[in-house]
């Protein structure tokens, strides 16, 4: 999936005379790389840096509006080392796409209480889906303690044919959303 965006301010809103900047594009593969580079949290000067670089007009203002509002998650406090020195904000790696979720929705028009829709039944699937995963892990936790062979089969084999059901809802829910997102376009 890439999120294609377009010159002439696409997203942004309230333009003025000034030169724009063209949005660039984020590719699926950007994305993951830059969840895996800030997968401990990225701060709010970084991210807007981010977008500006890839042409994005984001601001502070806008960010902790989006937060108000519940579209964007809230950042978590991280103590700065030596002293006085205070905390700073950091957000999850996955603010990126949900701000590019936001603007995609603006772009076609959709309210902001249609986007905070959306995104809280994509932040269900979300949450869904680190649940599962947490269990697997607790699974395989178990089944490294089981002593007796044949209950170690039998729950590797139950537990890699949930892996494999889940991930079969996990698409047909994703294809959904993105079925009824399409479906509100036309």
């Amino acid at each position: 999936m890439e999120y294609t965006k377009k010159n002439g301010g696409g997203f942004a809103h309230g333009m003025t005379g000034k030169s724009e900047k063209t949005e660039a594009e984020f590719s699926e593969a950007e994305l993951l790389e830059l969840q895996k580079k800030h997968k401990e949290g990225i701060t709010s000067a970084d991210l807007i840096a981010l977008l500006d670089s890839k042409g994005f007009r984001f601001s502070e203002s806008t960010l902790r509006k989006y937060v108000q509002l519940g579209l964007l998650p809230r950042s978590r406090r991280i103590g700065r080392k030596g002293q006085r020195r205070g905390s700073i904000g950091i957000y999850p790696p996955n603010i990126i796409l949900h701000i590019l979720n936001i603007k995609r929705g603006l772009k076609e028009n959709r309210t902001l209480d249609e986007i905070g829709y959306r995104a809280s039944v994509l932040a269900e699937l979300e949450t869904l889906s680190n649940a599962f995963a947490n269990l697997a892990s607790g699974m395989k936790t178990l089944v490294a303690q089981e002593k007796d062979p044949k209950a170690v089969d039998k729950i590797e084999t139950q537990l890699k044919l949930a892996e494999q059901d889940f991930e079969r809802l996990h698409k047909r829910l994703t294809s959904a959303i993105h079925h009824a997102q399409q479906g509100d376009r036309e």
